[in-house]
Parts: structure tokens; sequence; C-alpha cells
């Protein structure tokens, strides 16, 4: 399962991105990443969709 949160504390904002492993119901393990905002490349355009908030 893959969790993508925007967080904020109206001075900031931030994206965490979570890989969750699930087993049995239960999260066994989880690996989360907080990338910086970041235009995409130009040679990824063809697979990139611009969402506004």
């Amino acid at each position: 399962m893959v969790t993508n949160v925007l967080i904020t504390d109206s001075v900031q904002k931030a994206s965490a991105i979570t890989f969750h492993t699930v087993e049995g119901g239960f999260i066994i393990n989880q690996k989360e990443f907080w990338p910086d905002p970041m235009e995409a490349q130009a040679w990824r355009s063809k697979w990139v969709k611009v969402v506004q908030e």
C-alpha cells in the first residue's frame, strides 16, 4: 500500500510518501520519503500530469 500525504502548518507545505508492507491486516514495515518539490525533467514530461492544489 502507498500513501501520499500533504502536510502544512499554515506556513510551510510538505509531502510525505509512505510505502507500507501489510500482512494479515497489520502494517509490518514502512519506508517513508519526504521529497523536495521540483519540476519534472523534460524527458519525463510525457509521464507527468500537473495537479493544481
